[in-house]
Parts: structure tokens; sequence; C-alpha cells
């Protein structure tokens, strides 16, 4: 898989208060200044299926679908052999909260092998919550990782979603204090999925937050990591 591109798989499908219309273009850019990739940025979820996902080195999941029914079984294979076949992947934000059966207008959009991709999920039926839009400090673990690499604690104004949920074993690369549980609550981590490099990141809420010099940061590290 020698190539220089990466795919950015953009949309939150009629939930407005997740601004990927302002997040993915500062994703885009991040990238593409601060790397050798150029990053193709489609709104279509179906593209799983339509492109030739082994042009690129990475995906950035960038969607939520809301009131769809979720993607199709071709466009399921196709995502499912990227993986299975040494891709790496991206996961954004509330990206997380896709595919689930407790999304209130897309219950049939349930896809349980995404739970076994992306080990943190939004779950509406449960106590998944986040605190209100604000600023708060992010500091690293004492995980030893290239993500976090040279990474000082930092300021962000983002949401800090907590009680995400996933039954598989993560390691945190990174965690702020949420003022409603008063816990230390993890924020991203890396792992494997099968041949795949996944790394999920719960920040990047607004276009401001992922302006964030910390947020940025992390992202051209995920990159590096994802694509070494």
């Amino acid at each position: 898989m020698v190539t220089n591109k990466i795919l950015q798989i953009a949309g939150n499908e009629n939930h407005a208060w997740h601004n990927w219309k302002d997040t993915a273009p500062v994703i885009q850019q991040h990238i593409e200044k601060n790397s050798h990739f150029s990053v193709h940025t489609t709104e279509d979820i179906e593209d799983f299926s339509r492109l030739n996902l082994s042009d690129y080195r990475a995906i950035i999941l960038n969607y939520t679908n809301w009131e769809a029914q979720g993607l199709s079984d071709t466009s399921k294979n196709k995502f499912l052999e990227y993986l299975n076949n040494g891709g790496n992947l991206y996961i954004h934000h509330f990206s997380n909260g896709a595919f689930h059966h407790s999304l209130p207008k897309a219950s049939e959009s349930d896809w349980p092998e995404f739970r076994i991709i992306c080990r943190r999920v939004w779950d509406h039926s449960s106590d998944s919550k986040h605190d209100s839009y604000q600023e708060f400090q992010v500091h690293t673990t004492e995980l030893d990782h290239p993500i976090t690499q040279g990474l000082e604690s930092f300021t962000i104004k983002d949401e800090l979603y907590f009680n995400q949920k996933g039954t598989e074993s993560i390691e945190p690369l990174i965690y702020a204090v949420s003022k409603i549980s008063n816990k230390k609550e993890p924020l991203a981590w890396a792992y494997q999925y099968g041949k795949a490099k996944v790394f999920q990141n719960l920040l990047g809420h607004s276009g401001e937050s992922v302006n964030s010099k910390g947020f940025e940061t992390i992202l051209i590290n995920a990159i590096k990591w994802l694509t070494n």
C-alpha cells in the first residue's frame, strides 16, 4: 500500500450540532500542511464501495449517520477488506456514534462489528454524555507512545466525552477531568484491529477545537503512526 493519499469520509446527516463542515477542511489542511500526504474528502459514505480503498494509506472517519439506515453490505465488506489488508483508520469525535442500535432515528443501521472496530462508542440508550462545550485542560498519560511524544498539556475548547461504551480494552494516551463526573476521562487511544492500525480521538467538536495546536499535534503524530 505505497501511496501518498488519505481518504476522509465526512458528514453527519441532519445532526446540526456536529460541525463536520467546519472540522473536515481544517483536518485536511493540517495534514496537507504538515506531511507529504494529500487528502481526498468525500461526503458520501457509500464511497467505501465506489472508490479503490487500497489507493489510500489511511481513512479518516468524520461521519455519523443520524437518520439514514447505515452502510450497504457492499460498503461494509469493502471497508472490512481494506482493514483486513492492513489499511489504517482514524476515528474522529462523534463518528463513534455511527451505526448503533440506540440512534433515535436510525436503529436499523446497527452494525455490531463497528463496535469492535471502534472500541468506545456513544450509546444513546445509556449514560454516555459530555460536558458542555467549554475550555478544559488535556493531559498526557504515562503511556509512552509516538502519538503523544513531545506533547505538553494543552487547553482546548471542546466537548469532553465520558461514559463511552465498549468491551475491548483501551490504553488511554490523553485525558481530561470532567466537571460532571469529576473523574479523569480518557480521550484517545491507539490499537490494532487485525492487521489495521486504529486511532480513536474523542476530541474535535468544532472548527475552533480542531484549530487547537494540541489537537493539530495529536492529529499529525497519529497520521505518522498510522502510515509508518
